[in-house]
């Protein structure tokens, strides 16, 4: 895999068609990886949900996956991240999901990871959950943490500062399969988007400023768009 070959890495649950479609953006050392359990249970549109907003923010945005499963452990992603890092494929990682235990040695890990991520000028951009609970990576200091909210209280809390970025709640409609879009919401989401907004602007991670203003706008034309939250996972009219 090239140093620097894509911009963003989604590492995300994906449907095993699309990971056939797509098997150049794959980011991982062999083919056989590839190869994801079909398991009824996996939000297995999830991935493409959040591909298509970072699309619409950034459409010259150069992508790179890897497919995960709800049944992988910290140590796994830990071993995906390391390989990420060690070989500077990518100058954001997205991670829209994340552990609420973890055991105690695979966190020392995850935490050296992510501060050498951030040596790098490696961003790593987590979703904080919608549980209001303790989540990792989310809730280290070296990562992009972005968190909805009800309310904004200041525009400030829209910036990418390089630690907390709150994003208003807002229900989109997305593809989550060939056939199937259905209304999404929640800090899984907006992180893709401030991913994609990452990606078009500054390389340290800490420069784009007002996220509505670079952000919703273009959404408001380009996809389906609510204020607040719709019932996850909702089809809508």
């Amino acid at each position: 895999m090239a140093k620097g070959q894509f911009d963003v890495c989604v590492i995300d649950y994906f449907p095993q068609n699309f990971i056939n479609e797509h098997r150049e953006s794959c980011i991982l050392k062999e083919k056989a990886d590839f190869d994801i359990k079909q398991i009824s249970t996996i939000p297995q549109g999830h991935g493409i949900a959040i591909l298509q907003l970072m699309k619409i923010v950034n459409p010259q945005i150069k992508w790179g996956i890897i497919p995960i499963t709800p049944d992988m452990n910290l140590g796994q992603i830990n071993n995906q991240l390391s390989y990420l890092i060690e070989n500077k494929i990518v100058k954001i990682i997205n991670v829209s999901f994340g552990f609420y235990k973890v055991e105690k040695t695979q966190l020392a890990r995850l935490s050296n990871l992510c501060r050498k991520a951030k040596e790098e000028k490696i961003s790593i951009v987590c979703a904080a959950g919608d549980k209001q609970q303790t989540v990792y990576p989310a809730d280290l200091k070296t990562v992009i943490r972005v968190t909805g909210v009800d309310k904004i209280k200041s525009e400030k809390d829209m910036e990418v500062n390089g630690r907390n970025v709150y994003v208003k709640n807002v229900s989109f409609r997305v593809r989550w399969t060939e056939n199937r879009r259905i209304w999404v919401h929640g800090s899984s989401f907006y992180a893709g988007i401030v991913s994609a907004l990452l990606s078009s602007g500054s390389n340290d991670g800490d420069k784009i400023e007002n996220l509505e203003k670079f952000c919703f706008g273009a959404f408001r034309q380009q996809i389906e768009f609510r204020e607040g939250k719709l019932e996850p996972f909702d089809e809508g009219v």
